[in-house]
């Protein structure tokens, strides 16, 4: 992907923090990540409670990338 789009692509994304407030509250784990407690800011289904995921996205050296890929 060429740089240009990528960092267009970057500033019209909307974002997360953009969308949701987190009500600070810790409501579990899932596969991926931990979950917590969410509500809408612009008012959208006013009174919905979610629960968003926050991934944990793990880096690898290039040495742990190479062992991977050659399982």
């Amino acid at each position: 992907m060429d740089y240009e789009f990528k960092s267009k692509l970057a500033a019209e994304r909307e974002r997360v923090e953009d969308l949701f407030e987190y009500e600070g509250c810790k409501v579990g784990r899932g596969t991926y990540g931990h979950v917590y407690k969410a509500r809408r800011k612009d008012g959208f289904q006013k009174g919905f409670v979610y629960g968003l995921q926050a991934l944990e996205i793990a880096e690898y050296s290039a040495e742990e990338k190479m062992k991977r890929s050659m399982h």
